[in-house]
């Protein structure tokens, strides 16, 4: 009992200490963005206050190719606390980005808030052919066909000299090309270190390596960590390594008899790609062991390339009972194509769809795939 209240009384006394550090010399840069919103191309203006950790991701997010960039102004927590941020008037939208931590002492009923990375877990519960029968049916046609059509080669090595090759000429390269400045390098030392330990799992052309993945053996779970690709490699060629690769790494962690494999971290957007494709392999979301910071948007729902975007990228929001997804619908559309729509995006994990619109929908129903169907009418024409 002792022994409980005095964890409790040091925790209490080190959120004290942290928000104590935070107010004195925390500081918030608040950037302008501007340039041609990512798919109607129409002006877009973005506020983003935070210290910058997503803001490469945020260019991509929201932008064809890179905006404009200036600083507006600074904030301290102080100000952030009361409420004090450049108003929205005049701005398509406003990013906040923080900590957990200060998240929850910011009162915004009506902003959305989203987590930097959402985590996707494949069940492996059941024979493999269950497994198999749980990846989407797209999967099972078009990847499984292409495991089979290039019938590439793989195995599972540890060695030092594999891994820093893996390194130095699949993972680098590969995420680079992919991403250009948003991702953060993974320390070359540090990831040799687990492939060691656990695994590189290759994926072979006669003797090239062109595609691997870098896991771990953790309680209860495979954990696939980080992916690498040889760059310049022919577009069919590549979409067949990554089924080979995604194919086989599920199939050992059933094999070993993992209960899950655990794929990391990917945005919390449901047009994300990556996203997309772990989920037709039958992922799950779930909150991330590593995410860090959190975004709060403000949205201008007058503005056209505002309501354009939120259109075109429905995304999850955090509860502290799970995970919503957010789906906007200013335009006419049937409730059949809307029902398509949500089906399309859906996976386990999801507690409700909040579907936002700007006025009442008729002939949805309350469940889609056992996710509650919310309409909730935005309060403008």
């Amino acid at each position: 009992m002792l022994n409980s209240i005095l964890d409790r009384f040091d925790h209490y006394i080190g959120q004290a200490i942290y928000l104590i550090e935070q107010i004195f010399s925390k500081r918030f840069t608040c950037h302008v963005l501007t340039g041609p919103e990512k798919h109607s191309g129409a002006p877009l203006n973005i506020l983003y206050i935070g210290e910058g950790n997503s803001l490469d991701y945020i260019k991509t997010l929201f932008f064809q190719g890179s905006p404009d960039n200036s600083v507006k102004s600074h904030y301290s927590l102080v100000q952030i606390l009361l409420g004090v941020r450049p108003k929205l008037a005049g701005y398509d939208l406003r990013i906040c980005e923080f900590t957990p931590r200060i998240m929850r002492l910011i009162r915004s009923p009506d902003s959305f808030k989203t987590p930097d990375w959402i985590e996707q877990i494949i069940p492996l519960a059941g024979s493999w052919e269950e497994v198999v029968a749980r990846f989407r049916k797209n999967t099972r046609t078009t990847d499984l066909r292409k495991v089979r059509k290039y019938n590439f080669a793989h195995d599972i090595v540890t060695d030092e000299e594999s891994i820093e090759y893996f390194y130095d000429n699949l993972y680098l390269p590969y995420l680079t090309q992919r991403f250009g400045g948003a991702f953060d390098v993974i320390d070359r030392d540090w990831l040799i270190s687990v492939g060691k330990e656990g695994g590189l799992l290759r994926i072979l052309d006669g003797d090239r390596v062109i595609a691997g993945v870098i896991f771990f053996y953790g309680e209860g779970y495979l954990d696939w960590i980080w992916t690498g690709a040889l760059t310049g490699a022919d577009t069919a060629q590549e979409n067949g390594a990554f089924s080979t690769l995604y194919y086989h790494s599920i199939q050992h962690a059933h094999d070993k008899g993992f209960p899950a494999i655990k794929l990391n971290n990917t945005r919390a957007f449901l047009n994300d790609g990556l996203h997309r494709y772990k989920r037709k392999w039958g992922a799950h979301i779930a909150k991330s062991r590593s995410s860090e910071w959190e975004l709060l948007l403000d949205f201008n729902f007058h503005s056209r390339v505002t309501q354009h975007w939120l259109e075109a990228s429905p995304f999850l929001t955090e509860r502290d009972d799970g995970f919503y997804a957010n789906i906007f619908c200013f335009s006419q559309c049937t409730s059949e194509e809307l029902i398509n729509h949500i089906q399309s995006l859906i996976s386990p994990g999801i507690k409700a769809i909040n579907i936002y619109s700007t006025q009442q929908l008729k002939a949805l129903p309350a469940h889609i795939d056992s996710c509650d169907i919310h309409n909730i009418v935005l309060g403008f024409q």
